[in-house]
C-alpha cells in the first residue's frame, strides 16, 4: 500500500456524529447522513465526504460523517468539528467499506513503522471523493489519513 505524506491546515467538519455506546451502526450512520448532505451550506467541495474518527473528552471513540464548510453553519441534529492541523501519512484503501478495517489494521501494525512513520493520538479521517463507488463496490478507493509526528 503506498502513501505520501501531507501537511494540513485546520478545518471544519458539520456532520452527524455515531458512539458505539449508541443504537446503530457507522454504516446506519452514513444513511441517514448523506440524504441531507446537500442541505449543508458553504461546502468547501460538494463531492468530498468525511468519516472522521476522533474520540470524545472520556476517551471514548466517536466516528463523525461529515463534511468540510466554511465559515460553519450547523443545521439541527448534526455538529461542528474542528479538525487540528496536522501532518498526514495518507494512504488508498481499494475495496468495500466492511474491508476497511482491514486496511487501518494493517497500516497501524505494520505500515508506520515501515515507513519509519509514528502515530500520533490525533483525529484520523477517511477522504471519500468520486474515487468512492458505493460502500459494497470492490473498485472502490477512499484514502486514509493518519496523523503522525
Amino acid at each position: 500500500m503506498k502513501h505520501r505524506i501531507l501537511e494540513l491546515p485546520a478545518f471544519d467538519l458539520v456532520g452527524m456524529e455515531f458512539k458505539p455506546a449508541s443504537d446503530g451502526s457507522i454504516r446506519a450512520l452514513w444513511q441517514r447522513f448523506l440524504p441531507q448532505a446537500p442541505q449543508l451550506a458553504n461546502r468547501t467541495d460538494a463531492q468530498v465526504l468525511y468519516g472522521l474518527c476522533t474520540h470524545d473528552e472520556r476517551g471514548e471513540f466517536r466516528y463523525i460523517a461529515g463534511a468540510q464548510v466554511s465559515p460553519a453553519e450547523v443545521p439541527p441534529g448534526m455538529l461542528q468539528i474542528r479538525v487540528p492541523a496536522q501532518k498526514y501519512a495518507v494512504f488508498v484503501h481499494r475495496g468495500t467499506v466492511d474491508e476497511m478495517p482491514d486496511s487501518f489494521q494493517r497500516i497501524y501494525s505494520e505500515l508506520l513503522a515501515l515507513r519509519g512513520l509514528e502515530p500520533r493520538q490525533a483525529p484520523a479521517f477517511e477522504r471519500y471523493d468520486e474515487h468512492f463507488k458505493g460502500p459494497d463496490d470492490p473498485a472502490s478507493e477512499v484514502e486514509l489519513y493518519i496523523p503522525v509526528y
